[in-house]
């Protein structure tokens, strides 16, 4: 059962790894949202997420991230304290992304 409206969010993404998805505060530990990541053909794009932003930042630090395949639909099950990073291999790269709002993981799946 969704406890909040679905947004439709659009994200620009640049060179510089950027949170394009924040943790949630105030939610239940047990609900998740279901984010789905609609990936750009061009430019190569990277996505990661993390629970805590500095896996993601910090001072000499080498920066892994997966790269997402070319025009595909990445769907990831958030808890509410993940985030989701991103950045592209260009100045600007625009992502679209669509946040369900469950109750829990498996009323979602349902």
């Amino acid at each position: 059962m969704l406890r909040k409206d679905t947004e439709i969010l659009r994200a620009t993404v640049t060179q510089e790894i950027r949170c394009i998805l924040e943790a949630e505060s105030g939610a239940a530990q047990e609900s998740v949202r279901r984010v789905q990541v609609l990936i750009p053909m061009e430019p190569k794009t990277y996505l990661s997420a993390v629970q805590d932003a500095d896996q993601v930042f910090g001072t000499d630090r080498v920066y892994k991230m997966p790269v997402a395949p070319p025009g595909a639909a990445i769907i990831f099950w958030l808890r509410p304290n993940q985030a989701l990073f991103a950045c592209s291999d260009s100045e600007n790269s625009q992502m679209s992304i669509v946040v369900e709002y469950h109750d829990t993981l498996t009323a979602g799946r349902a």
